[in-house]
């Protein structure tokens, strides 16, 4: 599937199988407030919770698919490609999901998550001005104010 943010992936996943928000969100027990949130990209899942949320969904969304009898178009729409295996929609759902979820995440931090080097917490007023200082000099930040 396309690199794209999670919301345009569920959203592309409930309009091929025909689902309503309503029925995804009874599935998967969360209030259909949240999973509208989830389709229009106002929020995105819990961090903690959205590993088990896209699988309750992949495994909703591959049993659907799978009794539509819609295999073929499924493998064609979202992989390219001519045909996949019963048990391999749900996985490939989820990992749709999750691909779609890192990449919403980058976008909304506007950093890449691959470029973070290392982690400093600065607490108190006299820390984060010296903090700032030093990255001030090291990145040669100086000429941008003059």
């Amino acid at each position: 599937m396309k690199k794209e943010s999670y919301s345009l992936v569920l959203k592309e996943l409930l309009n091929f199988s025909q689902i309503k928000y309503a029925a995804l969100s009874h599935a998967i027990g969360y209030d259909l407030s949240y999973v509208s949130k989830w389709t229009t990209g106002i929020r995105l899942p819990a961090a903690k919770n959205v590993d088990r949320i896209n699988q309750e969904i992949a495994r909703f969304l591959s049993e659907i698919i799978i009794k539509q009898n819609n295999l073929e178009a499924f493998a064609e729409h979202f992989l390219g490609r001519e045909s996949i295996e019963q048990e391999n929609v749900a996985f490939e759902i989820y990992q749709s999901l999750s691909c779609a979820y890192r990449s919403s995440l980058e976008c909304k931090k506007g950093v890449s998550i691959s470029n973070i080097t290392d982690d400093k917490i600065v607490l108190g007023k006299a820390e984060c001005f010296a903090f700032l200082q030093k990255i001030i000099k090291e990145k040669d930040y100086v000429k941008l104010f003059l």
